[in-house]
């Protein structure tokens, strides 16, 4: 009898033990559970906060980028325009023979290799003369559409900027460009149309 007491007490304080030790172990993880929460939702803001702040820096950088190629072309194309107003200011286009003028376009495409046609317009926007670097190949792009928008850019005293194209035959990216062409008494006599190859601004495109 005195065996089957001490048995049972026995018995039931190792059952208090386990009913202890599980208590502290539930108690125990839902501790470290709710700790662990605050400490996961802070790094995930931290994480989220960072991904923003990182991707905001990347794309002002290629904005960036982008912005110093866009000058680069911009600048490329007014240092062309400038050559050609230069040409349509010293040369006397409008009293020159036929032979003056080849002469005086042949040298703007020797001097710039970026020029693949060169056309002279008179007042009323007719072709008088044209060069072209390939003579196998037609200005194709100075249609009449084209031709009125030159007028109406060099009746407002600005320089004519088509918009970038890319040539069917050679893949290149080309723009149409025209200056005007003006007396001593600053009168539109004219325009000088050049078909420029922009090629040369692949890499940088790139």
């Amino acid at each position: 009898m005195v065996l089957l007491y001490a048995f049972e007490f026995t018995s039931n304080k190792q059952k208090k033990k386990e009913k202890i030790k599980s208590l502290t172990f539930t108690l125990t993880l839902a501790f470290l559970g709710l700790s662990a929460l605050p400490l996961f939702i802070t790094t995930s803001i931290s994480i989220l906060g960072n991904y923003r702040n990182n991707r905001s820096i990347i794309a002002g950088q290629q904005s960036l980028i982008a912005q110093e190629a866009a000058d680069t072309v911009k600048g490329f194309i007014q240092e062309k325009l400038r050559v050609l107003s230069v040409a349509a200011y010293i040369s006397n286009f409008e009293n020159s023979s036929s032979e003056e003028r080849g002469i005086t376009l042949s040298r703007l495409l020797g001097m710039e290799p970026s020029f693949r046609h060169i056309t002279l317009l008179n007042q009323q926007l007719r072709e008088v003369y044209s060069l072209s670097r390939t003579s196998s190949q037609a200005m194709t792009k100075l249609t009449a559409e084209t031709r009125d928008q030159i007028g109406q850019h060099l009746g407002k005293g600005e320089n004519y900027v088509g918009a970038v194209y890319i040539d069917e035959t050679t893949f290149e990216p080309m723009i149409l460009t025209a200056v005007p062409i003006k007396n001593v008494f600053g009168d539109l006599r004219g325009a000088l149309v050049t078909e420029i190859n922009l090629k040369f601004m692949w890499d940088l495109v790139a």
